[in-house]
């Protein structure tokens, strides 16, 4: 009997010890990631738990100039670079560096044509710029994402993007943040200047366009055009802002839900084309 309480003890303890271990990120900067993608034999690349990191010396093609206002305005890859995989990044925080001197952004993944599926699975900070997704574009963030953020703030990271810019989606988008029980993440999501279409499905609004947010910095879906017809879900809760500004719906239902407390707390809805508005 005192043997098998033994065993159960130290079970139990193995557990917590392995249950309170936190995540260790493994660094590369872009090319090292890239060159990975371009490596791997499978039509399918997993990379997990990992900070990508501008490395001035190596990822020349991953900048962008930027404005007085840091707004990305034009990339560094002049050549379009064609993924053929499908990526699935779990944990993996790809984190961009302004250099206000020039001035240039480094970090933006820029003139890329994905073939197939990008999937992130809690992720604090990616930017897009000039991108094709041939196929959907998808990003499920939750609680797990807060070793990331100890993690981060240890480098002196401390605000987090994702950032889709001037770009095509012609099989939809979802984007899913929900950071309910963690202090607020300063993380901006912001959709501008892009070209969305609806997913290639034979059911009417089988496939949604979804946005939402929840206890975050902000949700923007600026100047974008949404083609054909479908329904389109913004959904922001507890966030400090939100903005769905210049955009045009054309012939997409579109349901706007906002909510929560949060001082400035607001939805700024200005010069948007809508059709068929449900709240």
């Amino acid at each position: 009997m005192m043997i098998k309480k033994a065993l159960l003890y130290c079970l139990l303890f193995t557990s917590v010890f392995c249950f309170s271990q936190e995540t260790k990120f493994k660094e590369y900067s872009y090319t090292e990631v890239f060159d990975m993608i371009a490596a791997e034999k499978d039509t399918l690349f997993k990379l997990s738990n990992a900070f990508v990191r501008y490395n001035t010396k190596t990822d020349s093609l991953f900048t962008a100039e930027v404005n007085d206002n840091d707004d990305i305005l034009t990339g560094g890859r002049k050549k379009q670079l064609v993924i053929e995989k499908e990526l699935a990044f779990n944990n993996v925080h790809f984190f961009s560096k302004s250099n206000f001197e020039l001035p240039t952004r480094g970090g933006v993944m820029n003139n890329i044509l994905f073939k197939k599926k990008v999937r992130f699975t809690t992720v604090l900070s990616a930017t897009f710029l000039n991108c094709v997704f041939e196929e959907e574009l998808r990003n499920n963030t939750q609680e797990e994402i807060e070793d990331a953020l100890k993690e981060a703030t240890k480098l002196n990271i401390w605000r987090f993007s994702f950032i889709v810019n001037n770009s095509k989606l012609m099989d939809g988008a979802w984007i899913h943040y929900l950071c309910m029980d963690i202090k607020r993440a300063s993380i901006d999501v912001n959709f501008f200047n892009n070209d969305i279409y609806f997913k290639k499905s034979v059911f009417s609004y089988a496939d949604d366009i979804y946005f939402f947010a929840r206890n975050i910095s902000s949700l923007d879906l600026k100047k974008n055009t949404f083609h054909s017809e479908g329904r389109v879900k913004y959904r922001a809760i507890e966030n400090i802002f939100q903005e769905v500004s210049d955009n045009k719906f054309n012939d997409a239902f579109v349901e706007l839900y906002v909510n929560g407390a949060v001082s400035f707390n607001r939805l700024l809805l200005i010069k948007t084309t809508l059709t068929n508005l449900l709240y």
